[in-house]
């Protein structure tokens, strides 16, 4: 998993059209002089007609228009927080109302379908955040739809479906695994039998066990590394972690990037390690001269590799973080 920030200007604009879409539900507005407006003629929400939503429980409606604001841009301990207050009220939602309203309502018919495509494009995330090996774009039929994984899981925090920093670029496949967190973590703790208020119980914490994508100060403390088994001629995937931190081994454990990475060892490690063996010279010629001044060393790399060698640019390209940190290693080891 790699570090990603939220450019604020990024943050503002979707901040501003999802508070708005969120007033104008609470307060209705068929029309745009009836109900809430924010009064910007500009406003991509505002002037459409928008109708009311009546059927969530006045309490609810109070306690997120009060927080509105963490509601959408608060970062992952404050919607911790948030979610933990608002469980505290004791609102039923054992019809699905509130919960509907958040992940079908709000996020599937309305975000992911006008907006989602959209916030991907501005954040100028290319690569899965989890994996860093395949886009975040999907192709579907005619068009394309944007990736974006609930870190906080819709089922278990439906409040916090539109939540900005909820929302991780991922891939297909790193989505799909996300979606599987429960078989991963009854893994994970040998308990098959573990309850769903015990899974919950394990979200509502998870800021302590797992590090966000958000986190800068763990993302990146650990690298990519390989083993060489002579007796078979095969190649795999390890990580290196230091410091030791379980939190950091946990994340890995759980987006199952080990996996991942070693499914395509004998391609992408294979070629690298292939490279430096039979060309160990001009491969280190290639890297430490950086063509004799001609282009820097992050653009040899592009050129070369494929890949961006600067860790806040390691999202445009996929396997970026992983190609350097053998790179590195072949460096230093053969």
């Amino acid at each position: 998993m790699i570090y990603i920030d939220f450019d604020k200007n990024i943050l503002d604009k979707y901040h501003k059209i999802i508070k708005c879409w969120f007033l104008r539900k609470f307060a209705g507005g068929k029309t745009y002089k009836n109900g809430y407006n924010c009064g910007n003629d500009k406003c991509e929400i505002c002037p459409k007609s928008i109708h009311k939503v009546s059927n969530i429980p006045e309490a609810a409606v109070d306690f997120f228009k009060n927080n509105i604001d963490t509601l959408i841009i608060g970062n992952p301990s404050e919607l911790t927080k948030l979610y933990k207050e608002y469980i505290k009220l004791g609102i039923d939602d054992s019809d699905g109302i509130i919960s509907d309203f958040f992940v079908i309502t709000g996020y599937t018919n309305w975000f992911q379908d006008e907006f989602a495509k959209d916030f991907l494009s501005d954040l100028n995330i290319n690569t899965c955040i989890y994996c860093n090996r395949n886009y975040t774009l999907d192709i579907l039929y005619s068009h394309t739809r944007a990736e974006l994984d609930h870190w906080f899981p819709k089922d278990k925090f439906p409040i916090l479906a539109l939540s900005l920093y909820n929302f991780i670029p991922s891939c297909h496949s790193c989505n799909h695994i996300k979606g599987n967190g429960d078989k991963t973590l009854k893994k994970m703790l040998k308990n098959e039998n573990l309850s769903k208020k015990q899974i919950q119980q394990w979200w509502e914490n998870v800021l302590e066990t797992m590090n966000h994508p958000h986190d800068k100060n763990e993302n990146e403390n650990f690298t990519f590394s390989y083993e060489f088994d002579e007796s078979l001629n095969s190649l795999s995937v390890k990580f290196r972690i230091n410091p030791i931190s379980k939190k950091v081994s946990t994340t890995l454990e759980f987006n199952k990037v080990l996996e991942i990475y070693n499914s395509h060892a004998n391609f992408e490690l294979k070629d690298l390690y292939d490279l430096r063996k039979k060309y160990s010279d001009t491969f280190l010629n290639i890297i430490e001269s950086n063509f004799d001044g001609i282009m820097k060393k992050e653009e040899a790399y592009r050129m070369i590799f494929g890949i961006e060698i600067k860790e806040e640019d390691y999202h445009k390209r996929p396997f970026s973080k992983f190609k350097h940190d053998i790179i590195e290693e072949l460096k230093r080891t053969c």
